[in-house]
């Protein structure tokens, strides 16, 4: 297990009485050459996900559709080892506003991915879905995720597959749409991961 993948199976555990926070970080792959780019096949990230995965991606990518999440997050800039700590500043925040008031069932988690991260820093933001007319105070704020072409994969298992999956959704937009991904993206957690073996999350990716 790689540094980063420890980072996100711990934010994930951390988050107490909500779904969870999941996140993933590393650099897009280089640009396939044109003549590599001809067929499919030859995208390296698309091949290294089992096949129900890369019906996933093709299917997500051939269908781009509309997405609008709204969102409380505390934003930041630090390495990915430091998400747990964010996390906790975040729920302890969050329930002194008394935000959670009025908020039906378990909100779900997200981890907002701002920018390119160099190494293991990047501009991040960790929070949950709501939907009310919230109106959080500094250092929360509202963040409405929108776009006209959203590129929406859900997967169950090991969080590991995230960067994996963020790759090859990348690669094949280029390849499909001759062009690829854009930030921000979002790390949806669907499941509490200390109730369900193989949780499920959702990767959501702008097409550029």
């Amino acid at each position: 297990m790689t540094k980063f993948q420890r980072t996100w199976a711990l934010a994930a555990v951390m988050l107490l009485g909500l779904a969870g926070i999941l996140a993933f970080a590393q650099k897009k792959p280089a640009v396939a050459s044109p003549a590599a780019a001809k067929v499919e096949e030859a995208s390296p990230m698309l091949l290294k996900l089992d096949a129900a995965d890369q019906q996933k991606v093709r299917a997500a990518v051939a269908r781009p559709a509309p997405v609008t999440i709204t969102a409380v997050v505390q934003e930041f800039t630090g390495p990915f080892d430091s998400v747990a700590g964010h996390m906790d500043e975040f729920l302890k925040e969050f329930k002194e506003q008394k935000l959670n008031t009025g908020l039906k069932g378990n909100p779900t988690g997200l981890m907002i991915i701002y920018g390119e991260p160099q190494g293991n820093t990047a501009h991040l933001g960790v929070g949950v879905e709501v939907s009310g007319p919230l109106q959080p105070k500094a250092p929360l704020k509202l963040e409405h995720f929108t776009t006209p072409q959203g590129l929406r994969v859900v997967r169950e298992g090991d969080y590991g597959k995230l960067e994996g999956l963020h790759h090859a959704i990348h690669e094949q937009a280029q390849h499909k749409h001759k062009r690829g991904t854009s930030f921000p993206s979002v790390v949806r957690l669907l499941d509490d991961p200390r109730k369900v073996a193989k949780p499920r999350y959702e990767l959501v990716e702008k097409l550029q």
